[in-house]
């Protein structure tokens, strides 16, 4: 189970980690560009903001002068400097905020450029820098192809302690705790946001070649025998629209080894009678893993979730591992059938 971008797993004794690449507040009036300010150029559905109108001059701006000038002392001097005042918001932080909550409340996922300076009501140059500054600490990610930018998975990092005292992590520590009982494997918890799992919950067993997932961690949803645990339960017509729709990593990146349609087909035919989906090697070769589907949601109960095993141990113990990994699965769901209501 490596990484989407090439990134592969590094088994070692003690400890080892599984590369993987790499979740609308209130919208004030849209400020026009000032003319020249640098920006994207415009991309599909990214068109120039208006560039006539000045920015609202700030409430702590000297006003002008009757001469054009800004105002200052007598004599033509530089105005003192005021002592900075740390009990008002920084104007840069704050912005950078409504950044990040304007992506979160975009039901597509994604926005453009001039979408998020319109509803945050900034200058596209100032919003540029502000999601390159974001970009670099990996808060936001860009799509280079339509020029839209969505949340980053260093979000989730930082949420890491938060998501290890929430009422479904926590719940699901104990369960996870059994299925880490042979040495060298490790039990972890996925649960899906747009088109990726991310790891919420992890259970590692003592002793033995281990293998190392921290929470935070991002697959594609395809992603390996998770990826089939989670397409084999999806209603047909949305598998099949899935399938349709390249790239799919249900065997690592297919750019090096494309996908057998037929062949994925067969073995998601064969994940819903076994309740489990496996990847013996075909990732990392040496690096076996098992996942069943954790299902929840209010009305239509669905995929919101996997929960697996990965390790070293061998190919011939997939069968059993898999089967304890499918009934944990369904205990869970008995048992925090609620929890897993409110993700779905």
């Amino acid at each position: 189970m490596g990484s989407r971008d090439g990134r592969g797993a590094d088994v070692s004794r003690g400890d080892a980690s599984l590369g993987v690449s790499g979740p609308r507040a209130g919208s004030a009036a849209p400020a026009a560009e000032p003319a020249g300010a640098a920006g994207d150029d415009p991309g599909p559905g990214e068109d120039h903001a208006p560039d006539s109108a000045a920015p609202p001059r700030s409430a702590t701006a000297p006003p002008p002068a009757a001469n054009g000038s800004a105002a200052g002392p007598a004599g033509g001097g530089s105005p003192p400097e005021a002592a900075p005042d740390y009990g008002q918001k920084v104007p840069a932080v704050d912005q950078a905020i409504k950044v990040l909550h304007f992506l979160a409340g975009d039901p597509r996922g994604q926005s453009t450029l001039t979408e998020i300076c319109s509803g945050v009501g900034i200058y596209k140059s100032k919003g540029k820098a502000i999601l390159n500054t974001l970009r670099s600490a990996n808060l936001v990610t860009k799509n280079d192809h339509d020029k839209t930018y969505a949340l980053g998975s260093g979000l989730l990092l930082l949420s890491r302690a938060l998501l290890d005292q929430s009422d479904l992590t926590r719940a699901a520590a104990p369960f996870l705790e059994e299925l880490a009982v042979v040495p060298g494997t490790l039990a972890f918890m996925t649960l899906i946001r747009d088109s990726q799992q991310y790891v919420v919950a992890r259970s590692g067993s003592p002793g033995g070649i281990s293998v190392s997932i921290r929470v935070g961690y991002h697959y594609p949803l395809t992603w390996g025998s998770m990826g089939k645990a989670i397409v084999a339960f999806l209603p047909e017509a949305e598998r099949e629209e899935l399938l349709a729709a390249p790239p799919l990593f249900f065997h690592g990146d297919p750019r090096s080894d494309p996908e057998d349609l037929d062949a994925v087909r067969a073995e998601l035919e064969l994940c819903r009678r076994s309740g489990f989906g496996a990847d013996l090697g075909a990732i990392t070769p040496g690096l076996m893993a098992v996942s069943a589907p954790l299902v929840g949601g209010r009305g239509a109960v669905r995929p919101v979730g996997t929960v697996s095993v990965a390790g070293t141990f061998p190919r011939a113990d997939a069968e059993e591992h898999g089967r304890r990994v499918a009934a944990k699965a369904r205990e869970m769901r008995v048992r925090l059938g609620p929890l897993l209501d409110d993700v779905g």
